[in-house]
């Protein structure tokens, strides 16, 4: 009864912080798998006289009480104070003047799916290790 209570308490103090770390680790990793995905695949123009909308995409990181992970966005105003998240979302879906769609943005959110499925896989492995 003894070994059971030890382990019980054992395992209380490190089970929560060990959850929220693999948690965390994974979101990470597939933030920045996303994040690279997508800017590989963003278009680039020939014209070299001008900011490449694959140099505006930045990675932010979001943490406030409750909430954890991270924000790719497309930063800032082309010559023509048109912003680079909108172009972006107009290579990414096509438009109705003839542009071809990318689907550059969509390919990389598509990553994400079954992230759940291997949070719980990791989070399984990590209390696996605490046993």
């Amino acid at each position: 009864m003894e070994s059971l209570v030890h382990y019980l308490e054992s395992l209380s103090k490190d089970l929560g912080p060990t959850v929220i770390d693999t948690v965390k680790k994974v979101i990470d990793e597939e933030a920045n798998k996303c994040f690279n995905q997508i800017r590989e695949n963003t278009p680039r123009s020939d014209n070299d006289e001008h900011t490449h909308l694959v140099d505006t995409i930045e990675i932010t990181a979001v943490e406030s009480f409750g909430r954890y992970g991270w924000k790719l966005e497309y930063k800032g105003y082309n010559e023509k104070g048109v912003p680079y998240s909108m172009i972006a979302r107009s290579l990414n879906k096509g438009s109705a003047f003839g542009g071809v769609a990318t689907h550059h943005i969509d390919t990389a959110i598509n990553l994400l799916k079954g992230m759940d499925d291997r949070i719980v896989a990791r989070v399984n492995e990590e209390i696996a290790k605490l046993k």
